[in-house]
């Protein structure tokens, strides 16, 4: 009898949803700030220090855990800021 393992590689896990959500609500309130200034909104960069860890771990979570590929995405996009600069 050949038992197999169960896999863990889910690509649309909850970390990769998080991942991904979180990641590009960072990449967007950084790029805002960017390319239209911080003005009036120089608050919104605070976001952008909460918003960053959340994506991070929770897409690391996927890749590593769940094997998720699109926890990379979530990963890229939560450091496009770093990448940018």
């Amino acid at each position: 009898m050949s038992q197999q393992t169960p896999s863990r590689k889910q690509n649309w896990c909850l970390s990769a949803i998080i991942s991904v959500i979180f990641g590009a609500l960072t990449a967007f309130i950084f790029y805002y700030l960017v390319f239209f200034g911080a003005g009036n909104d120089g608050y919104a960069i605070i976001y952008c220090v909460f918003t960053a860890p959340i994506a991070l771990i929770s897409g690391l979570w996927g890749v590593f855990y769940w094997r998720s590929s699109i926890a990379i995405a979530g990963l890229l996009l939560g450091l496009s800021p770093l990448i940018y600069l």
